[in-house]
């Protein structure tokens, strides 16, 4: 028997991977489903790749603000 130890964090992770591989599905069935589901998988997949690039940037930001604020730490210097 498996027992798998995975957290909701990496199942939300798992399944907006699969978002993002929508269009590839839709253009799978493409012969067999409507139109409108083929361009509704190129809408899931778009904004899965918005939401992507905004997380990547918003964690750049945080990594350039924090390393930004290490490097302006001054030491005080006493003076004679």
């Amino acid at each position: 028997m498996l027992i798998f130890n995975v957290s909701k964090i990496h199942v939300l992770e798992l399944y907006s991977l699969f978002a993002g591989y929508a269009n590839e599905l839709g253009e799978a069935f493409r012969s067999f489903v409507h139109v409108n589901l083929v361009r509704a998988s190129y809408a899931v997949a778009s904004c899965y790749v918005a939401a992507d690039a905004a997380d990547k940037g918003r964690l750049a930001k945080k990594r350039v603000r924090d390393s930004e604020c290490r490097s302006t730490m001054k030491i005080p210097i006493k003076l004679l």
